[in-house]
């Protein structure tokens, strides 16, 4: 009798142990799911930030928008400048630079005004060579950039003369202005800093003249020393759009 007693309470209890073990089954597999959806939800935002990523990459290769500050910094293990200050063209592109007054950037309008065989064949296009550099003293300062009128040997060059900062336009070789080196007294004076201001606008400071910058008065673009920041800062900004006579990023 207790055998058979046994034997009909462990069949009563089989259903039981089935049910607890589909329930452990449909535990895993729910866990299962929810591991899986939140590796899926990590994935799309991983993606999401690749995609983002590359946008903006596309966008400085286009001149939509300015590179940012760290972009300029060397790694030395993967780039090959020496010395110190030393400043390597990357990449190039062609612009419209214009104050918020309308007055563009181009050799007509820069003071003092030079004539003679630098000044033929005037264009209001701007091609600004971004450089990388290994000097981190700067960065505070901006991207270093040399500006150059499009399609001439013609560069916009910022000097100290009586203490004043002048701007003027060189010719030189651009070959010599693949690679500068801080104070050099041939290429240094060519190199500007170039930031970004809160309301979306572009500054040029002079690398030579630390605190001069690029500045527009009365319809002329001429060198001035801003000791306030706020005051008169709409003639210190300018607009960076892509000319309808660029080529791609090169």
């Amino acid at each position: 009798m207790l055998p058979l007693l046994v034997r009909r309470l462990s069949l009563l209890s089989l259903p039981a142990t089935t049910h607890e073990s589909n329930m452990e089954q449909t535990i895993d597999t729910q866990y299962a799911l929810m591991r899986h959806n939140k590796i899926e939800n990590i994935s799309l935002c991983i993606l999401g930030m690749i995609e983002k990523n590359s946008a903006i990459e596309s966008e400085v290769s286009d001149c939509k928008s300015i590179c940012k500050l760290g972009e300029s910094v060397i790694d030395g293990a993967h780039h090959e400048l020496r010395g110190i200050g030393a400043f390597k063209k990357d990449k190039e592109c062609q612009v419209l630079i214009q104050s918020l007054q309308n007055t563009t950037i181009s050799p007509e309008n820069i003071r003092p005004k030079r004539r003679g065989a630098c000044m033929h064949n005037s264009t209001s296009d701007i091609t600004i060579y971004y450089y990388q550099t290994n000097m981190m003293e700067d960065l505070g300062r901006g991207v270093p950039v040399v500006l150059n009128i499009s399609g001439t040997e013609k560069f916009l060059k910022c000097t100290l003369i009586s203490e004043k900062a002048v701007l003027s336009i060189e010719c030189s070789e651009k070959e010599r202005l693949a690679f500068i080196t801080k104070n050099d007294p041939d290429t240094w004076p060519y190199v500007f800093y170039l930031s970004g201001t809160k309301d979306d606008c572009r500054r040029f400071e002079s690398a030579e003249c630390r605190g001069w910058f690029i500045h527009t008065e009365s319809d002329s673009v001429c060198m001035a020393e801003q000791k306030d920041k706020d005051k008169d800062s709409e003639k210190y900004s300018f607009l960076i759009m892509r000319s309808s006579n660029a080529t791609k990023s090169k």
